[in-house]
């Protein structure tokens, strides 16, 4: 069988780190990448999977609010972008991954909202943003995630001061942080939707991460095969 195709989102400037880093976590999980910007687009057809990746800001007008001050960078030809393929992505039924902005596009898209600037809450524990992993998790039993990474608890890195609100259709939370925040949802009927608020693929020396893409690969595979 033939390698995987996988659409990796990024912006038209900068991301090639994310974007890298990516590609090598897919690589380790046999599969090929090809990346995607407003400017660079390919045809979801030719997908076998989707990663939504990181970056900006997702324009609040999308999910029913107005722009807080501390919303900023705000990339309306990458949400639409986005936005056309993750329909028709969904509507294929083929995996998804959506990575701290792209769970984010991924929970607007089913309706969900977004909190704006988690900041402005009253948090019990300091929100650092680093690709460092400093923050712990804690997942749901009984979820994907917790299917796929076999702890309650994990470390991850935190570069986000967005987060999920309310949950979009069909979406359930799997994974929160120490102040209660949203780190994890997932699709509990669709074959394979899950988002994360980290970064993954900037953790590939652990393990536990990979196993986060080599899931999502192989349910790609596992879909391809029944074709």
């Amino acid at each position: 069988m033939r390698r995987p195709l996988i659409g990796v989102t990024g912006p038209d400037k900068g991301g090639f780190m994310a974007w890298n880093f990516t590609r090598f976590m897919l690589f380790l999980s046999e599969a090929n990448a090809v990346r995607i910007t407003p400017s660079h687009s390919v045809s979801a057809e030719r997908l076998d999977g989707l990663i939504i990746g990181g970056g900006s800001d997702i324009d609040p007008r999308l999910y029913g609010q107005n722009r807080h001050p501390k919303t900023v960078h705000i990339d309306h030809k990458r949400d639409k972008t986005e936005w056309k393929l993750i329909d028709t992505i969904f509507h294929r039924k083929r995996p998804m991954l959506g990575i701290c902005r792209g769970m984010q596009m991924l929970n607007v898209y089913l309706g969900g909202t977004l909190n704006q600037n988690i900041l402005d809450e009253d948090l019990l524990h300091e929100h650092i943003k680093s690709p460092l992993p400093h923050k712990i998790v804690f997942i749901e039993p009984h979820t994907l995630l917790y299917s796929i990474l076999k702890v309650r608890k994990c470390e991850v890195n935190s570069i986000h001061h967005q987060a999920v609100e309310k949950t979009g259709k069909g979406l359930r939370v799997s994974a929160k942080d120490e102040n209660g925040i949203v780190q994890a949802i997932e699709h509990t009927s669709y074959p394979f939707l899950l988002g994360v608020q980290w970064h993954p693929e900037y953790m590939p020396q652990s393990m536990l991460q990979r196993r986060l893409f080599k899931a999502f690969v192989d349910k790609v595979k596992s879909l391809m095969a029944e074709c």
